[in-house]
């Protein structure tokens, strides 16, 4: 009779109950017992957006952020994901404020006052970048019209 006849091989067996394998079903097991519900990918979008648009305009800070996407995902009855995907939904949903007040707030500036803001930093750029490479006789023509 062959070694790996019978139920199983030992390899066979190993692989059944991987720690792995163990803990995903105790997750499970735990998601059920507690009515939660497995978080797919559509729910993590449509967190970050939740999260950029009602709680990171009020909240910049990092801590604040997660405690809010805590309390939504025991709302939701949601199983909570790793921190490097709690870290990264957060973090996509601040840089995605930020843009969204810059826009806003960029949105407001005259179109005259933008071109003299662009004008100035031009000339101040142009003048650092000729202070750098040692070149006195452009920067001092260029600070005397400014």
């Amino acid at each position: 009779m062959r070694a790996d006849s019978g139920k199983g091989s030992a390899a066979s067996a190993c692989s059944r109950h991987s720690p792995r394998r163990t803990a995903e079903r105790h997750r499970a097991q735990i998601r059920t017992f507690l009515d939660f519900s497995e978080r797919t990918v559509a729910d993590a979008g449509r967190l970050t957006d939740w999260l950029a648009r009602q709680v990171c305009e009020r909240a910049r800070r990092a801590d604040r952020v997660r405690e809010a996407l805590a309390a939504q995902l025991r709302d939701e009855r949601l199983e909570r994901p790793t921190r490097l995907r709690l870290s990264q939904m957060i973090g996509s949903a601040l840089s995605r404020s930020e843009t969204a007040l810059t826009t806003k707030i960029a949105s407001r500036i005259p179109a005259e006052a933008v071109e003299w803001m662009l004008t100035l930093i031009v000339q101040r750029t142009v003048v650092m970048v000729l202070d750098r490479f040692r070149v006195p006789t452009v920067a001092g023509v260029l600070d005397r019209g400014a």
